[in-house]
């Protein structure tokens, strides 16, 4: 068995078919680099393509325009890691 079949959810086999399914149910891959991008903090690499906007901007801009929640991305970074 290869290690890509290796995956469980909820103490269940699961059978991942795609990295958004994988996305999807909780799973993440952590790169070992040091950084996915080097001018980006640890926080905010773990982030990326995940982060939470601030909603009042999100009403006017669409969300790869809007402002970032820094302290909710950090917050949620700090969660991970624990």
């Amino acid at each position: 068995m290869a290690l890509k079949d290796l995956f469980f959810l909820e103490g269940k086999d699961a059978k991942i078919k795609s990295s958004q399914e994988a996305l999807n149910n909780g799973f993440a891959m952590v790169h070992q680099e040091f950084a996915l991008f080097p001018n980006l903090s640890i926080a905010e690499n773990i982030k990326v393509k995940k982060e939470h906007t601030l909603e009042f901007t999100d009403r006017f801009f669409p969300k790869h325009l809007s402002k970032l929640d820094t302290q909710k991305n950090h917050e949620d970074s700090k969660n991970i890691l624990k």
